[in-house]
């Protein structure tokens, strides 16, 4: 079966559509018909083509699956009439969408190639782009340093703080570890820290003790789960 060509003119059309769905000036039947009646779009098509903009939108998995340029042609409409803060949630829905194509054996590695380009050519327009270190860990040296100052310079700067704390928007890299090797490592210690020889130091709220598992070198730096 040969595939509808989706023109330029016509994902424009869809974008503008779906913003007004979106935004509740027309229903997405009134939406769809237009796409089909005056565009001649398939129904599959339209659907494709509007729930790509409520994703987006929503930072839900696409499932169905429109051109990698109407895409780009979407996602750089929404930072400009929405602001910045709509590359989170399009990243979002994006990412979904990669890890859906891949489990879907069917779908072409050229397909899923040309969506990995068009994340990571958003991605870098996020800043910070990605966080790779444990916000915590920054935080908590942040408050150190802090304890470290003195009485007088920590008092001058909170006369100068904003009371109202600052929002960053970031897109954050994790890494999905291995519960097996977790397990392994657990059972190896039997409850003594293979750093410090001594019973598990660490207390849950309800007052039994555990151990915590690292890594030798860091995920973020490039190590690995094995």
């Amino acid at each position: 079966m040969v595939r509808m060509v989706v023109t330029e003119q016509m994902y424009q059309a869809a974008y503008r559509l779906g913003a007004d769905v979106w935004d509740r000036r027309i229903t997405y039947t009134e939406a769809q018909r237009t796409l089909e009646n005056e565009y001649g779009l398939k129904t599959k098509t339209v659907n494709a083509y509007l729930r790509a903009y409520d994703g987006l939108r929503r930072g839900r998995t696409l499932k169905l699956t429109p051109q990698v340029e109407a895409l780009r042609y979407m996602v750089t409409r929404l930072t400009d009439d929405v602001g910045p803060a709509a590359l989170l949630p399009a990243l979002q829905s994006l990412g979904g969408h990669i890890e859906y194509l891949d489990s879907v054996s069917s779908n072409t590695q050229a397909k899923q190639s040309s969506l990995r380009s068009l994340y990571d050519e958003l991605l870098l327009r996020l800043s910070p782009v990605v966080k790779t270190t444990d916000e915590d860990e920054i935080f908590a040296q942040q408050v150190a340093d802090a304890i470290a100052d003195s009485a007088s310079d920590r008092a001058k700067r909170l006369d100068h703080a904003n009371p109202v704390p600052q929002v960053r928007h970031q897109i954050v890299k994790t890494f999905r570890r291995n519960p097996d090797v977790v397990a392994e490592v657990l059972l190896r210690a039997k409850g003594v820290c293979e750093r410090c020889r001594l019973p598990a130091p660490f207390q849950r709220p309800n007052g039994s003790l555990y151990l915590e598992v690292h890594h030798i070198r860091r995920l973020a730096d490039g190590g690995t789960i094995l």
